[in-house]
């Protein structure tokens, strides 16, 4: 939360260090018309000295923005933010809110504590995002996704690999009626 304000104003706070979570470049409307989320704060006047974060970063000593490239408003934004002292920290699946996943996975706090120390580096960051790989929440978003594709055999391999990270019960059911789905399934060669 606060990613483009965090950004925006870092110009007060030259050589900083800026660990921002799905940032918004602007909301301008003239250069993010595409972007309909926050109907309200377009209200406000993006065309200031503090309109558009990007370039107030680059006072900052290093920029690390996290979000997820598959979530495409997110990625055209992160897109915008240019320069050596920009890092950008690609995390798929995360979703629109890498706050409440990064503190559900535990990756939050030792993130920020890294930030403030300045040890943050992409190396830490995705050591950090690897515990997803536990977390059950996650595995099932995951499922749910490929569940979507229609790829019932992928959807199996997916839910067993889950489960050998997390004997989770919802995932275990999943598991069992994906399974019993494909095993009723005429033969095909889709997959």
């Amino acid at each position: 939360m606060g990613g483009y304000g965090a950004a925006a104003y870092s110009v007060a706070a030259p050589g900083c260090t800026v660990l921002a979570l799905a940032p918004q470049a602007t909301l301008d409307t003239e250069m993010a018309d595409w972007d309909r989320r926050f109907m309200k704060a377009r209200r406000l006047d993006f065309t200031d000295r503090f309109g558009f974060a990007p370039d107030m970063t680059e006072g900052c000593d290093k920029t690390f923005l996290v979000y997820d490239p598959i979530q495409q408003i997110d990625a055209v934004h992160a897109a915008m933010f240019r320069g050596p002292h920009v890092t950008k920290l690609r995390a798929r699946h995360i979703g629109r809110d890498p706050q409440a996943e990064l503190a559900r996975i535990d990756a939050l706090r030792p993130l920020i504590d890294a930030a403030c120390q300045g040890t943050l580096n992409e190396g830490l960051f995705y050591r950090l995002w690897r515990k997803r790989r536990q977390h059950p929440q996650y595995l099932g978003r995951l499922a749910g996704r490929v569940q979507s594709q229609n790829r019932p055999n992928r959807l199996v391999q997916v839910l067993r690999a889950a489960v050998s990270q997390v004997d989770h019960p919802q995932l275990r059911r999943a598991l069992n009626k994906a399974e019993a789905a494909v095993a009723e399934a005429p033969e095909s060669g889709s997959e």
